[in-house]
């Protein structure tokens, strides 16, 4: 104890010392460092005198914050003092003057950063990101106003755990520890407290529901479950927009953008304040350019659209517009009555003109004139935090017969989503035991309101809302000044999923030193499905048997299958007719067929059944083709005297008494096989299985994380170690109902029967009618029937051989469900859950240090364990993470506190890995206009990027500050997913002013 006191004190009898003898060496600089944050002593702080270039004295706090500089000579000198972590300080004009101590004392802020930036996002209540009981990362304002961007994906990429599937130089896919998905909406994001999603669709789309970056204050990313405290489908962590408050950032900032890809984006923010109580924002941004371009070949070269809205839909070339646009605007107004008590309005909305964004179901969209807008009030008095929003989505499509608005490019449909989704959200907290207790607790209430104009929803249109509510509760208590317990609490409930769920979550901390922390947790989450997973039909596949693609088949102008994508109905599921035991040759099930009143009567599940309404319903193409094939085989009958002429009426005859027979006569089940297909490959009838309804899945996650400080505040880190069990699999969208074809081999033996005895009774027939007209003599006809009766038998088989590659080659029906909207034959593909649980771990690290003050060294890496689960099947192939087993990201950073340059460099590297997202599967044929065709897995990936900045002026958050950069400087074009284009060299430059 005394060894402390004398080396706390030694500093200050110092200072008085120096200041004693300071007339007989000169003027003399002492003062004391501390932090604004708790005035704490500041030791290691760099106090530099300098008289213009030249530094004229130099000394470095001690522990008790205080410094000294000796023998200065008299005069006016600029004084900057810093400290690693922290902000610099300048004192221009520091007056020294002989035989005396000037007293200069400085409080350093400090910089945000990962560890010590205070986050809200981990327990809905403002924190240290380092006492935060989860892996959490941040990404500061000082390094948003840094670096050129275009959307949000380009600030969180390359954080820990954190995986970016950019489509575009705008569309992008981000996720939490993998599991990514075309369409996803698997991480929950938020912008100031509000949902950041698609509402109905559930989908994230960064540049169309996030806010320009001159508004963002900081990106909190949370890493693992959260529904504890934020409910459903925030079970893949979160991403949090917070965005600056006017009564923090007054003034006006202009930027200017402009790159590669003919980027141009164009920003003004202003924000002022009148008084104490009141503040206000606008902001406002243009941004466009010409994205990477991808032709994906499953997408065909002509589909239908209306020339002019309510016009008829004619076929058109389908080409994919590759400009980008968007435009976003937002206004906030702050009240604050009280210190403790504030009120925030805000009022946004994004137009998207022109871009094209994935979809898992149906392909890629070409987005027009797409609007998204949110109306958000929020109250604060004391920790009683109340809040109300709307978020309203236009996809530009009046209806489903309007041309101005978004369609998706595998067929042409035009998009109607107007939905939108209405939340209101209390919170309430309260400290108990001298503050070493403290509760949180709330409700929540979520009503999704589809409005989808009988497009995306369909027939369920009138039956589409969702209604969600849940309460929770959290206590964090002090075991000790070392431990800390934290536990939580959730009950939701939803409208469309019996039951109600519960989401407990858990976690100690041990504080191993006041700047390090060793974590524990376990967390409960749970996922309900989309509201389109319940209530989507909507047409996917046009000509899914490819009718229109095989000239051989243009004669008969078949009625096409479809495959529409439909919802699986909330709380009862789909069942299959089984009503048809009588006559079904497929187990006891019914089926639709095209050629049997148009689909609009339900029959037994039977190719015998089909087949003669398949041959009537074309029978005279039928009998041409008959007659087509006969021709050659009737040709030697000239020999007695048939003309040409006779010959071909003799083999339309013959044709037409086939074709008719066919048409007629109507076989058994045991006569006509009938075989069940599941889209190509064959399905036994007892493999045919009810789907039940869908259901939320659960996660159980346990975590154990270590962050910090050390080496002097020199070196931040964070590591997790996770380990999860994925319940309920996942919710796939494949083909479920079956197609009924004729067995080829008992078909082409009844052919051949049928057609033996229709030219058994035809031969005579014909004969004795040419004979009669006398057309021939009776010579000749008994020449004719004796050389028909040796050919009959041949005739017949050539029959059978020619028709029973067709017979046996098309669909004759679907398999249909009991549920009222399934009124015609078209295939349906729907989502169900498969009931298995898959065990994937993973680790994330993220790793700093601080050389000096101005340069730093960042590392992030993770893995996960798997990429494939075999365990899963999802359409054709296993569930995949969809995401990179292994990444990495090694970057230098200066950042010159006084000069105002900025230099980064950043290598970033993927693995390779599979993809299995709905339409976009790597590795399997799929089939299209032009033929089979294949997606490639998404390859490794090693790219470089660059950055530099200058600030011309540092004063405070004003002046000029110009960027550069560029990502991927070498040109490695490597796709990110499947269905995207390979990315290459993209530039960007920023000029950004404030005042």
């Amino acid at each position: 104890m005394l060894h402390f006191t004398v080396r706390r004190l030694l500093p200050v009898l110092a200072s008085v010392v120096f200041a004693a003898t300071a007339a007989a060496q000169g003027g003399s600089l002492t003062g004391r460092v501390t932090t604004k944050d708790a005035g704490r002593p500041l030791d290691n702080a760099r106090v530099t005198i300098s008289d213009g270039a030249r530094a004229v004295g130099v000394a470095t706090s001690g522990e008790a914050g205080v410094y000294v500089v000796p023998n200065i000579a008299a005069g006016s000198y600029t004084v900057t003092i810093s400290r690693i972590g922290y902000q610099l300080q300048r004192f221009p004009a520091t007056a020294i003057q002989a035989g005396q101590a000037t007293t200069l004392n400085a409080v350093l802020d400090e910089i945000p950063t990962q560890l010590n930036a205070v986050v809200t996002t981990a327990s809905r209540k403002p924190e240290k990101a380092l006492d935060a009981p989860a892996s959490l990362s941040v990404v500061t304002r000082e390094t948003i106003e840094r670096k050129p961007s275009i959307s949000v994906a380009d600030l969180v990429k390359g954080q820990p755990g954190i995986d970016v599937s950019n489509g575009g130089i705008a569309q992008s896919m981000i996720v939490a520890r993998g599991f990514n998905n075309a369409f996803s909406g698997s991480l929950l994001m938020l912008q100031d407290y509000r949902f950041a999603g698609v509402p109905s669709l559930r989908v994230n789309v960064p540049y169309l529901s996030l806010g320009q970056s001159e508004d963002i204050e900081r990106v909190e990313l949370l890493l693992g479950p959260a529904s504890a405290l934020y409910g459903p489908n925030s079970g893949a962590g979160v991403l949090h927009v917070i965005t600056k408050s006017p009564f923090s950032s007054q003034g006006t900032t202009l930027s200017l953008q402009g790159g590669q890809q003919s980027i141009f984006r164009g920003a003004i923010r202003h924000a002022g304040t009148a008084g104490k109580h009141f503040g206000y924002k606008l902001s406002g941004e243009y941004m466009r350019g010409d994205d990477f371009q991808y032709n994906d070949p499953g997408e065909p070269a002509q589909i239908s659209r209306p020339a002019s809205p309510g016009a008829t839909p004619t076929l058109t070339a389908n080409q994919r517009d590759f400009f980008f646009e968007r435009l976003n605007g937002e206004a906030r107004m702050d009240i604050r009555p009280t210190d403790n008590s504030e009120l925030i309005t805000t009022v946004s909305m994004t137009k998207v003109p022109s871009a094209i964004e994935l979809t898992g179901a149906n392909g890629a969209s070409q987005v027009r004139n797409w609007t998204y807008q949110n109306f958000q009030q929020r109250v604060r008095i004391g920790r009683l935090f109340l809040q109300g929003f709307a978020n309203v989505s236009n996809a530009g499509n009046e209806n489903k017969g309007d041309s101005r608005g978004t369609f998706l490019l595998r067929n042409g449909q035009p998009i109607v989503d107007k939905s939108r989704v209405y939340t209101g959200q209390i919170q309430h907290g309260f400290g108990l035991n001298k503050g070493r207790t403290d509760f949180v607790y709330g409700v929540d209430f979520i009503k999704t309101n589809p409005q989808t104009g009988n497009t995306i929803n369909g027939n369920n249109e009138d039956v589409d809302d969702v209604t969600e509510y849940g309460g929770y509760v959290q206590g964090k208590t002090a075991l000790s000044s070392r431990w800390d317990f934290l536990a939580a609490l959730r009950v939701d409930k939803t409208s469309v999923i019996k039951g109600e769920f519960v989401s407990p979550r858990a976690a100690l901390t041990y504080r191993a030193a006041d700047n390090q922390s060793l974590r524990f947790t376990f967390n409960r989450s749970f996922n309900t499905p989309a509201n389109f997973s319940f209530f989507l039909d909507l047409p996917s596949v046009v000509d899914a048997a490819g009718f229109r693609r095989t000239a051989s088949l243009t004669p008969f102008n078949l009625p096409t299958y479809d495959v529409i994508a439909t919802g699986n109905r909330p709380k009862v599921g789909m069942s299959f007719d089984r009503s048809c035991s009588a006559t079904s040759g497929f187990g006891n099930f019914c089926m639709r067929s095209p050629f049997i009143n148009n689909g609009g009567t339900v029959v037994g599940a039977s190719a015998a059944t089909a087949l003669p309404a398949f041959v009537a319903f074309r029978q005279p193409v039928f009998a041409g083709a008959l007659a087509q094939g006969y021709a050659p085989a009737l040709a030697g009958l000239s020999a007695i005297g048939l003309s040409p002429t006779a010959i071909a009426g003799l083999a339309q005859t013959l044709g037409g008494a086939v074709a008719s027979r066919l048409a007629t006569n109507l076989p058994t089940n045991a006569q006509i096989g009938t075989v069940g297909r599941l889209g190509s490959a064959s399905i036994d009838a007892n493999a045919v299985t009810d789907l039940p309804p869908l259901n939320a899945s659960f996660d159980n996650t346990f975590e154990v994380g270590y962050k910090g400080l050390g080496m002097n505040g020199k070196l931040s880190f964070d590591f997790s170690a996770w380990a999860q069990q994925r319940g309920g699999g996942a919710i796939t969208a494949s083909l479920v109902t079956p197609w009924i074809f004729a067995n080829p081999t008992q078909t082409g033996a009844y052919v051949g029967a049928q057609a033996g005895a229709a030219l058994a009774a035809a031969i005579p027939a014909y004969v004795t009618a040419e004979v009669t007209a006398g057309r021939l003599s009776p010579a000749q006809g008994n020449a004719l029937a004796s050389a028909l009766g040796a050919s009959a038998t041949a005739l017949a088989t050539g029959a059978a051989t020619n028709l029973t590659p067709l017979l046996a080659g098309i669909p004759l029906g679907t398999v249909g469900f009991t549920d009222a909207i399934n009124t015609n034959y078209n295939l349906r593909a729907t989502y169900r859950r498969v009931e298995k649980t898959v065990e994937v771990w993973g680790s994330d690290l993220g790793l700093s240090y601080q050389f000096t003050q101005d340069f730093a060294l960042d590392w992030t890496a993770s893995v996960v364990n798997r990429v494939v689960f075999d365990e899963i099947q999802v359409g054709t192939s296993p569930l995949s993470l969809n995401a990179p087993g292994a990444k990495t990201t090694l970057t230098a950073r200066y950042q010159g506190l006084e000069n105002g340059y900025g230099f980064e460099t950043r290598w970033r590297y993927t693995d390779a890995f599979p993809v299995n997202s709905g339409v976009y599967e790597s590795d399997v044929q799929n089939p299209s206009n032009a033929g089979p065709f294949k997606y490639a897995p998404v390859a490794v990936s090693n790219q470089f990027d660059v950055q530099f900045s200058k600030r011309f002026q540092t004063t405070g958050t004003k002046g000029v500050v110009f960027s550069v950069n560029v990502q991927n400087i070498f040109d490695n074009k490597v796709a990110t997913f499947v269905g995207v284009p390979a990315l290459g060299r993209l530039a960007l430059t920023k000029l950004s002013y404030t005042f």
